[in-house]
This record gives C-alpha cells, structure tokens and sequence, in this order.
C-alpha cells in the first residue's frame, strides 16, 4: 500500500528547501563582505607601510568583490599616484563619484591631482565641491578650504593669463610651423568653423566656460554673413 505523503507535509518540505537556500545565499554573501573588508584591511596596512605593490593587489581585490567600495577606490587611486600613473589614479577617482557624487574625499584628492598637473581651474570646482560636503570641522573640509585661499582672484587671473599665454605661444609655434613647411591649418573655412567648435566643447566640458564663450564667438564671427 502506497502512502501519499500530505500537502502539508509537502509544503513543508518546500518552506525547509526555500528556507535552507535562503540562509546559504546569506552566510555566502556575509563571508565575501567579510572578505572585502579584510583585503581593504590588508591595503591600507600595506600603503601605511609603504608597500604599494602589495597594497594595489589588496585594492583590487576589495573592488573584484565589492565594486561599490569608495574607500577601495580612494586608496587604489593614491597609490596610483604615489607611481606617477596619474591617469590611471584620475580615473579611480573619477570611479568612485560615478558611485556617489557626493563623495568627499574624492573630491578633494581629485583637487590634488588636478593641482600637480597644473590644471588649476579643475582643482578649484573639486575643492569648492569637497568645501560644500561634511561639517565645517572635519579636517578634509578645512584643507580644501586652505587650497582655495591659495587661489585668490588675483592669483587665478594671473593664473589664465599664464594657460592663456602658453596657449597663444604654442599656436603661433603652430603656425610658423606650417608657414615653414608650406602648409595651410586650415584647409577650408568650414574646417575652421569646425575647429572653433570642438574646441568651445572641449572648453565647455572642462568647466573653462570663459574660454568656451570665447570659442564659440569665434565660431559665430566665422561664419558665412548673410
């Protein structure tokens, strides 16, 4: 004689499964954030120590099991830097604000960075954006503010004038170049007009709006009169 297990019986069975797969996926995913937050650890012992090397690896690890790890990223993109790859260290950071725009530390190393490469304009719209996160005490906020005193406006005119000049100097360089070597920039006004533009967006995206308008004047002057 067959015995015909109960719907009861059966449901509990089902409940236990469900149950059962429900914990494993959770101690699962409690051992890789436990292990996350060992490499992350690991790193920031190993670049207190000097030990870069090492302390990339470990980054890398804590972003390979949590990608969402701003503080990974932070750490990656200083040591980055402390290599000299400063293109690789922009765009860890870079990483980290597409995570959260609002992420300070971020903001004010990416200030840094902008700094060492003389790019100025871009070390201030990161520094003023780290001086509008946190409380006025925290000791990042106030270093941001301390950079940006060191860029008065004086000093900021001063500052274009000098991106301003090497940016005339090497186009008439450019020029003479092709005056030597009998050549036309431009081969059409068109090209022109078009060059005018690319340029005005390039200055428009790098936060120059300045020297955007001053592109697309250029652009609107150039253009055929009708």
């Amino acid at each position: 004689m067959k015995i015909i297990p109960s719907i009861k019986f059966l449901l509990s069975v089902f409940l236990l499964i469900v149950i059962s797969g429900f914990l494993s996926n959770h101690l699962c995913q409690a051992n890789l954030i436990e292990q996350a937050e060992e490499y992350l650890v690991r790193a920031n012992r190993f670049q207190g120590e000097g030990k870069i090397e090492q302390a990339i690896v470990c980054y890398q690890k804590t972003i390979g099991i949590d990608k969402h790890c701003l503080a990974a990223y932070n750490g990656l993109a200083i040591c980055y830097e402390q290599q000299g790859l400063l293109s690789q260290a922009e765009q860890c950071y870079q990483q980290a604000l597409e995570i959260n725009p609002n992420y300070a530390a971020a903001h004010y190393n990416l200030g840094l960075l902008y700094e060492r490469r003389g790019q100025i304009k871009q070390a201030i719209f990161h520094w003023k954006k780290r001086l509008s996160l946190g409380h006025p005490a925290e000791p990042g906020r106030i270093k941001a503010q301390a950079k940006l005193k060191q860029y008065d406006p004086e000093q900021l005119q001063q500052v274009q004038a000098q991106e301003l000049n090497q940016q005339i100097t090497q186009e008439k360089e450019e020029g003479a170049l092709d005056k030597l070597l009998g050549r036309n920039r431009y081969q059409t006004k068109e090209e022109k007009i078009q060059e005018y533009y690319m340029q005005g967006m390039q200055a428009y995206q790098e936060g120059d709006y300045p020297g955007a308008q001053e592109y697309f004047q250029k652009m609107i002057d150039a253009l055929p009169h009708q």
